[in-house]
C-alpha cells in the first residue's frame, strides 16, 4: 500500500556514543513498541537490487487484528469486529474501510508526497504487515483437516503500521518514514529517547552484577583428581 509519506535521514550524533544503533537495539529495549523487523540478507553491492537493499524495523502498530491457535478472532481497540466472520472477511472490511477513507482525503499532492518520487522507492511507506499461516487454509477451504497447531504463534494476524526505520546497505543510510498526519519530528525525538533510556538501563544492570572480589588457586592435588576422574569418564 503506497501512502503519501514524510521522511527523515537519521544522524549519528542524534543517538549516545554517536553512532546509529542496530535496529535490534530498538526491539530489545521494547518489544511491544517495535515489534517486527525484517532484515535483508542480500545486500550486498552484486546481489542487491531496489528491494533487498534495505532492513526494515516497524514502530508501534496502530491496531491489529489476529486469528489465534483456537481460531478466535480478536482485535485492539478502537476495531469493531464481527468474530464470527473468518479473518479474512474482517481483513477486507479493514482494507475497504481504509480505502473508503483515503478516497474522502482531499485530494492533490502534498510537499511530502513528492518525497515519494523524488527519492529511490522505499519498499515500505505505511501500510499492513501480516502473517499467514498454513492453517488459515482451513477458512479459506473448510473442507481440509490440517493437524493443530503447535506453539503460539496466530493462525493469522495483521497490524496497521504508520512508521518504520529503514536501513539502505547500499548507501548504508538509515532514515525514520512516518505516513503523512503524524508527527515526525515528534516521532524522532522519541526513537532517540528510546536508546537512551535503553542505555542507561544496560548500565544500571551491569553496575548491578555481582562483582568477583576474591579469586583463589585450587589445591593442586584436588585439581588433577577432577581431570583425572573426567579423563575417565571420556575415555570409559
Amino acid at each position: 500500500m503506497n501512502q503519501a509519506y514524510q521522511f527523515k535521514q537519521l544522524a549519528e550524533n542524534d543517538f549516545p556514543e554517536h553512532r546509529i544503533p542496530d535496529l535490534l537495539d530498538f526491539y530489545r529495549y521494547s518489544p511491544e513498541k517495535y515489534p517486527f523487523y525484517l532484515e535483508s540478507s542480500s545486500h550486498n553491492e552484486y546481489l542487491a537490487n531496489q528491494q533487498s537493499r534495505y532492513d526494515i524495523l516497524f514502530i508501534e502498530p496502530q491496531y491489529w487484528l489476529k486469528l489465534d491457535k483456537h481460531f478466535q478472532l480478536s482485535a485492539s481497540t478502537p476495531l469493531a469486529i464481527n468474530t464470527n466472520q473468518t479473518f479474512l472477511e474482517a481483513f477486507d472490511d479493514l482494507w475497504q474501510l481504509e480505502q473508503h477513507q483515503n478516497a474522502c482525503l482531499t485530494s492533490g499532492k502534498s510537499p511530502e508526497a513528492e518525497n515519494f518520487q523524488e527519492h529511490p522507492q522505499f519498499p515500505f511507506s505505511g501500510g499492513w504487515f501480516v502473517f499467514f499461516s498454513y492453517e488459515l487454509a482451513q477458512q479459506v477451504e473448510p473442507s481440509l483437516k490440517l493437524p493443530k497447531q503447535e506453539g503460539d504463534l496466530p493462525v493469522a494476524y495483521a497490524a496497521r503500521i504508520r512508521s518504520a526505520i529503514i536501513h539502505d546497505h547500499r548507501d548504508d543510510l538509515y532514515y525514520l518514514l512516518a505516513e503523512n498526519g503524524l508527527d515526525l519530528e515528534s516521532l524522532h525525538r522519541q526513537i532517540v529517547d528510546d536508546i537512551i533510556r535503553s542505555r542507561k538501563a544496560e548500565i544500571k544492570s551491569a553496575a548491578e552484577q555481582p562483582t568477583l572480589s576474591e579469586l583463589q588457586e585450587e589445591n593442586d592435588a584436588q585439581f588433577i583428581k577432577a581431570a583425572s576422574r573426567v579423563t575417565r569418564y571420556i575415555r570409559d
